[in-house]
């Protein structure tokens, strides 16, 4: 009674466990799905049963990656992969599979069990940021205006070209001088300016700067306040809007 307790539980472990499980004979054919599989596809159990799972294929794999899966598992052996499928929808479904045989006692293989964690928004995301940085990169080397990233102290971590050619200096010389090196101390507009950021997160406003041959300029700037991990950054965007003596 113990033991059919045990497969008891068992069972309803696997039908509930939040991956999606599906089970296959030795020629493709489903035999047994759990909900998840059918929460995460659209597909119902009556509707997945009996087909080969290629019915979820989304084209977006060669023969010679689905040949390789199955030369692993037919030998035997376990086979881990991202696949993408589509869904009953049409939607994309993206998902880290396990596929491991069933071996009896004699070395024949049975079925297929294949667990499917869905990872479709983590990837989404993956790929959304990648396109912002894409974005991000082209704003920075491209941009007209200056652009420092900085850290509150004051020091320079990055600067785009625009700012090398503003401030007559390459990015490592802005990095080794830091905002000492191109705002004016002395304008009275400064303090006000960066306790008005420290306050709000951010500022906009005329601020004095000078550049690598002394001369002294006046520049629109942009500056907030942002975090990156644990750590405060800021941004600072200047166009010089005239000379200054």
């Amino acid at each position: 009674m113990r033991k059919l307790d045990n497969i008891s539980l068992l069972q309803s472990a696997v039908a509930e466990t939040a991956n999606g499980i599906v089970i296959t004979n030795t020629i493709g054919e489903i035999v047994w799905v759990n909900h998840a599989f059918e929460v995460n596809t659209g597909y119902s159990f009556e509707e997945a049963v009996g087909r080969n799972p290629k019915f979820l294929n989304s084209g977006m794999h060669t023969k010679d990656f689905f040949a390789h899966m199955w030369e692993t598992i037919l030998k035997g052996n376990v086979w881990r992969g991202e696949i993408v499928n589509h869904k009953k929808d049409g939607s994309k479904l993206i998902e880290l599979q396990t596929i491991t045989p069933i071996i009896t006692d004699d070395g024949f293989i049975t079925h297929f069990i294949a667990v499917k964690q869905d990872v479709t928004a983590q990837r989404t995301a993956e790929e959304e940021l990648e396109n912002n940085l894409t974005m991000f990169h082209a704003i920075f080397n491209y941009s007209l205006d200056a652009i420092l990233f900085t850290i509150p102290d004051g020091r320079i971590v990055k600067a785009n070209w625009a700012a090398c050619k503003m401030f007559q200096r390459d990015e490592q010389e802005l990095i080794e001088i830091g905002a000492r090196g191109v705002l004016d101390f002395s304008d009275p507009n400064l303090v006000p300016a960066l306790e008005e950021r420290a306050r709000t997160g951010k500022y906009k406003g005329v601020l004095r700067f000078f550049k690598k041959d002394g001369t002294l300029f006046l520049g629109e700037i942009y500056s907030n306040i942002f975090t990156l991990g644990n750590e405060a950054r800021t941004t600072m965007i200047i166009r010089e809007i005239q000379n200054s003596k």
